[in-house]
């Protein structure tokens, strides 16, 4: 039984860590949209690993924006900005801050 109460727990952190993350990406879009770079975006975010997450999500918005032009503008075929999301998503994955981590480091 305890097992599972800690995984419950770790489902929960995780879940309530990556709503803090989207809604500081949402907060910070419109920075980005009248000039401001991700770090100046972002950096009024006090918790580092929450700051990371939300620096590495605007860079990945950034890098789809990217992907999405090239392909309108006949750069990409759509296969190849397929390719790179896919790319782009599975380093993602690897970026963010684990939830282990996240118990484990100070703020």
């Amino acid at each position: 039984m305890l097992d599972r109460t800690f995984k419950q727990a770790m489902q929960e952190l995780t879940c309530a860590f990556n709503q803090q993350t989207y809604q500081e990406v949402q907060k910070r879009l419109d920075f980005l949209q009248h000039g401001q770079t991700v770090e100046e975006a972002t950096i009024d975010i006090p918790d580092m690993r929450l700051r990371t997450a939300t620096k590495e999500s605007l860079l990945f918005v950034y890098a789809l924006s990217l992907g999405t032009s090239l392909c309108s503008m006949n750069i990409l075929t759509q296969q190849q900005a397929n390719e790179l999301r896919d790319y782009l998503s599975a380093h993602l994955t690897h970026a963010l801050p684990t939830i282990p981590s996240l118990l484990t480091q100070p703020q």
